[in-house]
């Protein structure tokens, strides 16, 4: 404050820095499929690249899902069947060559609330449809419960699980339901082990060993061929030496 100012009293206005708003980086895109189906696309753009990823190839920030018009009517349980996906938003599908994959799922949700409520969306989205958590269950549908409950004792046993639980539960997920002021999820076991032992499932896990012996087995032709061309190889090293140390003499 100048002399002047403080001999008459004035104050000097005090400058306020303007006002930033916070730039949000959650997207929501809201469309349709040729036959109407609803698609929900959210992507949280400042998700970290933390720990849990090995490598930028599995880091994703995007989820995308597609959900019938009406539910399914499944022993008097209403469930969905929704696709879903996850990308990295930093890469271009068209332009790098990268299909989008989708995982079948039976879930219960609210598929009004979905359109309306946008928390609602977002929890479904970032926590009930986390990639890791959709990918548990899809592999606990394609083992039997036997299977399971040996995996669940031996992890017991060793201390060493890789699942969080070995519920049978087919394609069913679980679902969403707000308690209090927060959303959570539940997971029905009864209608899990319906699912999983139902026709389809049976059919899929059938389908699912087909392949795996399959691809076992050309991984062991691969294998063997591998070894076939080491050991030509070193015969023919082998006869290379024998000659320079014939050339030698």
């Amino acid at each position: 404050m100048s002399l002047f100012d403080r001999i008459f009293g004035k104050k000097k206005e005090e400058v306020k820095p303007a006002y930033t708003k916070p730039q949000n980086k959650e997207k929501i895109e809201k469309s349709k499929t040729r036959d109407g189906r609803n698609v929900f696309e959210y992507c949280d753009e400042a998700k970290p690249m933390n720990e849990k990823y090995k490598s930028s190839d599995e880091f994703y920030d995007t989820t995308k899902m597609v959900i019938d018009n009406f539910p399914r009517k499944i022993q008097g349980k209403k469930v969905y069947d929704i696709m879903v996906s996850w990308r990295n938003s930093s890469y271009t599908i068209i332009e790098e060559g990268i299909p989008i994959k989708y995982e079948h799922i039976l879930a219960e949700v609210d598929k009004d609330r979905l359109e309306q409520d946008e928390e609602y969306l977002k929890y479904v989205m970032k926590e009930f449809l986390e990639r890791e958590r959709i990918k548990e269950y899809l592999s606990n549908g394609l083992e039997t419960e036997g299977e399971l409950k040996a995996e669940e004792k031996e992890a017991k046993r060793t201390g060493r699980g890789t699942k969080s639980h070995y519920w049978p539960c087919g394609i069913y997920v679980g679902g969403v339901r707000q308690k209090g002021n927060e959303f959570g999820k539940f997971f029905d076991v009864d209608f899990g082990k319906k699912i999983h032992n139902s026709p389809e499932m049976v059919e899929a896990r059938a389908e699912h060993r087909t392949q795996k012996a399959k691809e076992e087995e050309e991984e062991r032709k691969r294998k063997v061929q591998a070894i076939r061309e080491k050991k030509e190889n070193i015969a023919r090293l082998q006869r290379e030496v024998e000659e320079d140390e014939q050339e030698l003499r």
